[in-house]
C-alpha cells in the first residue's frame, strides 16, 4: 500500500479529482503494483479527506481500467496484460492521429517550429528509455494543445493515463521495432513540416500500431 501525504486542495478543485490524480500517478509509476489492494478508509486517512471523495475516485479509476472492485471483498490494482497494453496503444493512436490532423491545420508557424523541434528531440534519442518517454509525452501533449479541441483534450486525459501505464511496463524494444518507429517519426516530421494533415494522422496511427506490437 502506497503512503500518501495529506491533500491541501485549492477551493475550486473537486477533491475527488485530486484523489483520483494522486492514486492514478501511483499506479502508473508502479508505486502501487498490479494486484495491490487499496482500501478507501486507509487512503482517506492518509490524504486527510473523507471516504466520499475516495470512493468517487475509485469509481473513476475503475472506469478507465486502473483498478477493479468487487463489493465487500476487495479493491485492487488491475494487472497489465499484453492485450490491455495493445488496446491502450491502438485507442491512443486514433486520438493522437486526430489531434495531429487538427494541429497540422491550426497551429501557427511558431507552434509548428516548436513541434518539429520536439520531434527532432525524439529522433535524436539514443537509448535512454525514460528520456524517450518524456520526449514522446512532450510531443503528443503539444499536438493535443495545438489541436485547439477542448473536447479532444478532455477525452484524452483518461486514455493517456492508461497509455502511460502501458509504456512504463515496456522494459525493452526489439531492434526491428525501434527501426520501424524511427522511420515512422522521420516520415511524421516530413508530413508535419508540410502541414500534410492526412499524412500526419495516418503516420501517427501507424506508429501506435508498432507500439501495440510490443
Amino acid at each position: 500500500m502506497s503512503d500518501f501525504t495529506p491533500l491541501r486542495p485549492p477551493a475550486p478543485t473537486r477533491l475527488s479529482e485530486l484523489v483520483f490524480e494522486r492514486i492514478a500517478a501511483s499506479i502508473v509509476s508502479g508505486e502501487l503494483a498490479p494486484g495491490a489492494q487499496i482500501k478507501d478508509d486507509e487512503v482517506a486517512a492518509q490524504l486527510g479527506v473523507s471516504r466520499m471523495p475516495v470512493r468517487e475516485a475509485f469509481l473513476h479509476l475503475e472506469r478507465i481500467g486502473l483498478i477493479e472492485m468487487v463489493a465487500s471483498r476487495y479493491t485492487r490494482v488491475t494487472e497489465m496484460t499484453p492485450e490491455i497494453a495493445r488496446d491502450a496503444f491502438e485507442y491512443a493512436g486514433n486520438q493522437a492521429g486526430w489531434a495531429g490532423r487538427l494541429a497540422a491545420e491550426r497551429m501557427t508557424d511558431d507552434e509548428l517550429a516548436h513541434a518539429l523541434s520536439l520531434l527532432d528531440a525524439i529522433l535524436a534519442e539514443t537509448g535512454d528509455a525514460d528520456a524517450h518517454r518524456k520526449r514522446l509525452d512532450d510531443f503528443y501533449l503539444d499536438l493535443l494543445a495545438q489541436s485547439r479541441s477542448r473536447q479532444l483534450q478532455l477525452a484524452s486525459r483518461d486514455i493517456n493515463l492508461a497509455l502511460a501505464r502501458a509504456v512504463h511496463g515496456v522494459e525493452s524494444v526489439p531492434d526491428d521495432l525501434l527501426a520501424a518507429m524511427g522511420d515512422g517519426y522521420r516520415r511524421l516530421r516530413e508530413a508535419l513540416a508540410e502541414r500534410d494533415a492526412d499524412g500526419v494522422e495516418r503516420i501517427i496511427r501507424e506508429i501506435h500500431a508498432i507500439y501495440a506490437r510490443l
